[in-house]
């Protein structure tokens, strides 16, 4: 869970997130080898996948990352692989759609330590009138509304599916390593997004629409059929639960946004 994550700064600064989130990795797992450590979770990324062939994204989709900070996550992986082939080992990879929320207590989330690049942070610091406005990056996709869709997954689901994994590696004494979906196999546009905050939190949300950006892409939706039949994972929240959790989290700890980090 040490990698760097944004799509944008790894476009930036491609040797910090190689460094950081390969090399970084490769040193780990020499360390697990020379002290027989072998157990592993990889929090891993659906942006693996980069553009997707189909609709929802299965397991076996053709890996082609669009961007550096896929590409890192895309290497680690194969890090890890060869890694459980070299090593009686067990490992998992779970490919993380897009986590958002707190969990329901409202005392564990997301601090916002300088500008995020990530939507839902984006919009509580619309939210709570730390930015005038935020970007909706393109609106011209070949999606109903125009603007781009992402499979959103509450965290306390994400926390669930690391318990799951870690519980299926402890059971498993042989050789094995599985590359899983964690997502909930729907998907929503930024505007459904931004309108169900408005909605459930009863706040009015300022944005504009500007170019998309390099690396994203128009959709990405999440078959999560392997977690369910290899963890016993699915879901449970809805995108309400994840809006009114994310607002409630920073309406209870103002001080868990810091701009000027």
């Amino acid at each position: 869970m040490a990698g760097l994550k944004s799509v944008s700064e790894s476009i930036e600064n491609p040797n910090l997130y190689y460094e950081n989130n390969v090399v970084g990795s490769k040193n780990l797992l020499n360390i697990m080898s020379e002290f027989a450590v072998n157990k592993l979770i990889f929090s891993s990324s659906a942006t693996v996948y980069g553009n997707p062939n189909t609709l929802p994204i299965t397991e076996d989709h053709e890996l082609k990352p669009m961007n550096n900070y896929g590409q890192t996550k895309l290497e680690v992986e194969n890090l890890i692989s060869e890694f459980v082939n070299n090593n009686d080992s067990q490992a998992v990879s779970l490919r993380y759609f897009n986590p958002v929320g707190s969990d329901l207590s409202n005392n564990l989330g997301e601090f916002i330590l300088g500008m995020p690049s990530n939507l839902m942070p984006i919009i509580n610091l619309n939210a709570f009138g730390h930015i005038d406005e935020f970007n909706i990056y393109g609106d011209d996709y070949a999606t109903h509304d125009g603007s781009a869709i992402r499979d959103f997954i509450h965290i306390s689901d994400l926390a669930q599916a690391h318990v799951s994994a870690l519980n299926f590696i402890l059971d498993n004494d042989h050789k094995s390593y599985e590359a899983i979906n964690v997502g909930t196999g729907v998907g929503f546009t930024v505007k459904e997004i931004i309108s169900c905050f408005e909605n459930v939190n009863s706040v009015k949300l300022k944005f504009k629409v500007s170019k998309r950006r390099a690396g994203d892409i128009e959709a990405s939706i999440a078959s999560p059929n392997k977690a369910k039949q290899i963890l016993g994972w699915s879901s449970s929240y809805s995108l309400e639960d994840m809006c009114m959790s994310a607002f409630n989290f920073y309406k209870k700890h103002p001080k868990a946004i810091d701009l000027k980090c």
